[in-house]
């Protein structure tokens, strides 16, 4: 039995709440920092991503 290979990650990410408002660019940056350091730790897995608040902001999908 063989494995799929993802083909794609595709990453969404909600810019709507207050931990965006002041530097949107920086909580961006630590949510992918964060994503980046799982996927290294674990592989590549469908994840939620939650911003500073631990407000889930977004997904990665593995399709």
């Amino acid at each position: 039995m063989t494995t799929k290979t993802p083909q794609e990650l595709l990453i969404t990410i909600r810019l709507s709440n207050d931990a965006f408002c002041d530097a949107p660019q920086h909580e961006v940056a630590r949510i992918l920092s964060e994503l980046a350091y799982h996927f290294k730790e674990n592989g590549l897995s469908d994840r939620a991503l939650h911003d500073i608040n631990g407000n889930t902001v977004g997904r990665s999908y593995l399709t």
